[in-house]
């Protein structure tokens, strides 16, 4: 299990010690973007992490959060705030499909690769195409989020 974050810098007030991955990852139009990858299998899950869980001040968007929050809580109970589930909220688009390679094809016009999806993620040390798969996942869950709700929302037909 892990917890991708990307920030332009605010991370600052999460002190998060131990097996951190720490890399920069450069998207679309050449944006710098930091993603800190919390590898939950390596670290506990302490204070400042169940903090940075539980704020609504920070949005943690994802594919299936529903399923990451019930294996978090089987490590530690917590009280999440700030999540946003894709797949929750691709229905008010009109959208069906819950999977982020279709989710990404249908809003954002490609698909994402999961090729490393499989991959060992128990790993003492993760490859560089496990952390760029990682970033890749949560840039693409916020470039979605961001799309959609730049959208108009499409009812539902029944």
């Amino acid at each position: 299990m892990a917890v991708v974050l990307l920030t332009d810098g605010g991370i600052q007030r999460y002190r998060i010690a131990g097996d951190l991955q720490h890399f920069s990852y450069a998207a679309h139009r050449n944006i710098q973007t930091v993603c800190y990858l919390f590898r939950l299998n390596r670290i506990p899950l302490a204070k400042p992490i169940l903090q940075l869980l539980e704020t609504s001040d920070v949005l943690k968007i994802g594919a299936d959060v529903a399923g990451d929050l019930r294996s978090l809580r089987q490590i530690r109970h917590f009280r999440d705030g700030g999540f946003v589930d894709l797949q929750a909220l691709a229905p008010q688009w009109g959208i069906g499909e819950k999977s982020l390679r279709k989710l990404s094809a249908i809003v954002l016009g490609q698909r994402v690769s999961k090729a490393q999806r499989l991959s060992n993620w128990e790993a003492a040390t993760l490859t560089d195409k496990q952390q760029l798969y990682a970033a890749t996942d949560a840039w693409v869950c916020i470039r979605i989020y961001e799309q959609l709700l730049r959208t108009p929302k499409k009812p539902i037909r029944k």
